[in-house]
């Protein structure tokens, strides 16, 4: 019998992941695929997580183990009055609430009560084995370590072979089957239990309030959970930011951190003394990549993958096997022991996704991690354990943090690598003699977090002019030997001289010897009515001549403000400009009655690329904007992911009669430009031979294994990353 109980253990828990994936994938396309939308979900499922454990822990206490049993099989029902779940309805919000709240109600309504009831099952199943005389019941947490191992491979198995091999729908459907199947794995197992094994007084937890708990215990528990819920989340931030917002990177974090729970709760925990003994090397690497990252150095994606999934794994191993030598040995106290994990799950996932973006202009989150974690080490230390001199070296990271940018703007882009290692020395050093001092590391990180606001004002080699953070990512303008740029992220999304005199030059990837300002500069083709997703600086709006009519599609609002305060291009634009906010693709799915002569589709140079954007239906769907004659345009440049095979692939099977055309100005990049890469589509052959014979475009088979066609059901970045 306790097999069985395994069974349904592990079921609920595979079935609980899955299923955060699925929605969280079904959710994206609506909100522009930001960066944030994970971590909005993950928030939900914390509160779901700490509503099912609270639910359990209160009614545990009031009924005892053997009446709620039952009662939960009976609730288990209830969520299929919901079933089968609509995802259409889910991936079309209507944006009447803030972001995280309307994701919330999305997945409240269609998957809430399903989920509610999957929290509760891990509980419930070792409150039944400790008042069973089954093998086990005096360590009934050997079941909490069952349940994070289907939780690993929940989502170790979706990126790799669910998302892969079947669609969104598909998926859900399979989810569904297998949420019946453990209702009826429930009914006879819990049956049995209660019938052959049920030890005399075993009942656990009627009327018992576990007030043998301190609060400084619980309070421990609270910040451990804190922490590993926002270091997760905060790495998954810095990896989706600058890459992808799909679940292969939300899968990553995620299940280094339920693996971090499987070791550490099995019934012979595995954590490696070097783990703690090494930590304060893990701190310097972490605080080391995350000041690298703020400040803007441009780090391989293989050196921001694995080198924050490994410092991950080490803080993760450290917190959970904290918890796990302070979890209460009296099993009365089990339900209370989840449930303060559980809130302080859901306070590390509020701190992430919602406090911190709306308070600070820097991604902090990572830093809020760690400060919660040394908060939690510090509760037992004794008043006098520290000397002041340890907080005297604690201070040290201040001045360390002030002249590492100076002394890189000061230097120059080349040599700026040897400053930062050099800096990572000195925090070595730092961290090294604070090894084992938990109060001064937190002064420390302390001091970090409010200094980290301020690095970019210490840069000598540069001018910053304004900062905003908002649901999308983080913008800086800053001014640069002339010219002004907007950084978004890592990634450059434009640039303007301020000499009045060349404010009308577009610059990078937009200038006239890049493929898109010389179709648009040559006056080969006339284009009417133009259509642009994705804002930035404007700078394609400065080709527009009197009569055309140009629209920008921008998810993000606060971009209008950025382009039209801090940049020309819009105000020098000669034709009658227009803004249309939200996910581009929705809105050019309403706009029946618009019809363009050039859709030129912008949102894929970097930070997180939204894969809706180019699937086959999204080209379906442009092929139907634009007018005879007319031309789609993609930039699809990237640091990280092969674009090129996907876009040839999706174009080909969409049926539209003509293979896509390529450019690229890697060959010979101006001094004003970028290297920049774009593809075309025209069912308008005359309109095809021009951009061939007069602009130099070509036709070409980006060569073999080309992926499986990206559908709004089914994508594959993993590929796309791979093949770079």
């Amino acid at each position: 019998m306790l097999f069985l109980l395994r069974v349904i253990v592990f079921l609920s828990a595979f079935l609980l992941f899955q299923v955060e994936l699925i929605m969280g994938k079904a959710v994206l396309p609506g909100f522009g695929g930001s960066y944030l939308v994970w971590s909005a979900c993950v928030m939900f499922f914390q509160a779901a997580l700490l509503m099912g454990y609270y639910w359990s822990h209160a009614v545990t206490r009031k009924l005892g183990t053997a009446r709620y049993a039952r009662f939960h099989v009976v609730l288990l029902f209830l969520p299929l009055i919901f079933f089968p779940i609509e995802l259409s309805a889910i991936a079309g919000p209507n944006y009447r609430l803030a972001f995280v709240v309307e994701i919330a109600w999305l997945l409240l309504q269609s998957i809430g009560l399903a989920f509610l009831m999957l929290s509760t099952t891990s509980i419930i199943a070792q409150n039944v084995l400790a008042a069973s005389d089954l093998p086990g019941r005096e360590n009934p947490y050997i079941l909490y370590g069952t349940s994070n191992l289907g939780s690993f491979l929940a989502l170790l198995s979706y990126p790799f072979i669910v998302e892969p091999l079947l669609d969104l729908d598909t998926q859900l459907v399979i989810w569904q089957a297998g949420y019946g199947l453990l209702i009826l794995l429930h009914v006879p197992a819990l049956w049995v239990l209660f019938k052959k094994h049920a030890r005399e007084g075993g009942e656990v937890g009627a009327d018992e309030s576990g007030e043998g708990v301190t609060r400084k215990e619980m309070m421990r528990w609270f910040l451990l959970a804190a922490a590993g819920t926002s270091m997760f989340l905060a790495v998954t931030n810095l990896i989706t930011f600058d890459l992808a917002s799909v679940p292969f990177f939300w899968v990553l974090p995620l299940s280094i951190y339920l693996l971090s729970f499987v070791l550490n709760f099995k019934q012979r925990p595995w954590c490696p003394a070097w783990i703690s003994e090494r930590f304060f090397l893990a701190i310097t690497v972490g605080v080391y990549l995350f000041l690298m990252t703020v400040q803007g150095y441009q780090l391989p994606a293989p050196v921001i993958l694995i080198g924050h999934l490994l410092i991950l794994f080490v803080f993760l191993m450290f917190c959970q096997k904290e918890l796990h030598d302070s979890r209460p040995a009296d099993t009365r106290d089990l339900t209370a022991f989840y449930l303060v994990i559980a809130a302080g799950g859901f306070a590390g996932s509020a701190l992430v996704s919602w406090v911190i973006p709306l308070v600070f202009t820097s991604m902090v989150e990572y830093m809020a991690g760690l400060l919660a974690l040394f908060i939690a080490l510090s509760l037992s230390v004794r008043d006098d354990a520290e000397p002041r001199y340890y907080l005297l070296v604690a201070l040290l990271v201040l001045p360390l943090l002030a002249l590492w940018p100076v002394a890189a703007g000061f230097l120059g882009v080349e040599k700026s690598i040897l400053v930062s290692a050099v800096a990572g020395v000195c925090l070595v050093l730092v961290y090294f003699f604070l090894n084992g001092k938990p109060r001064a590391i937190t002064l420390s990180l302390v001091l970090i977090i409010i200094a980290v606001p301020f690095l970019d004002h210490f840069r000598i080699d540069r001018s910053l002019v304004h900062k905003h953070r908002n649901f999308y990512g983080i913008y800086r303008i800053y001014d640069k030997e002339g010219k002004r740029y907007l950084r978004h992220g890592g990634t450059l999304h434009g640039s303007q001289y301020l000499d009045p005199a060349r404010q009308k030059e577009a610059l990078l990837y937009y200038h006239r010897t890049a493929p898109a300002g010389e179709l648009l500069a040559s006056g080969l083709l006339d284009f009417k009515n133009i259509a642009i997703v994705g804002l930035g600086t404007g700078s394609l709006a400065v080709y527009s001549k009197p009569g055309q009519k140009v629209d920008f599609y921008e998810l993000d609002p606060d971009n209008k403000d950025i382009a039209e305060k801090y940049f020309t291009y819009l105000e020098n634009s000669a034709g009658e400009v227009s803004y249309i906010f939200g996910d581009a693709r929705l809105n050019l799915s309403r706009a029946k009655d618009k019809r363009y002569d050039l859709l030129i589709i912008d949102a894929f140079n970097s930070d997180s690329i939204p894969v809706h954007l180019l699937t086959v239906e999204a080209i379906k769907e442009y092929r139907e904007r634009l007018n005879p004659g007319g031309i789609i345009l993609i930039h699809y440049s990237n640091r990280h992911l092969n674009l090129e095979p996907v876009i040839y692939v999706n174009v080909n099977v969409s049926n539209l009669g003509m293979a896509p055309l390529f450019k690229t100005n890697r060959a010979q990049v101006h001094p004003d430009a970028m290297k920049s890469e774009w593809a075309a589509w025209t069912s308008d052959r005359e309109v095809g031979e021009i951009l061939v014979r007069r602009l130099g475009w070509e036709v070409k088979r980006p060569g073999l294994g080309l992926p499986r066609p990206w559908t709004d059901r089914y994508s594959n970045l993993l590929y796309a990353l791979l093949s770079r």
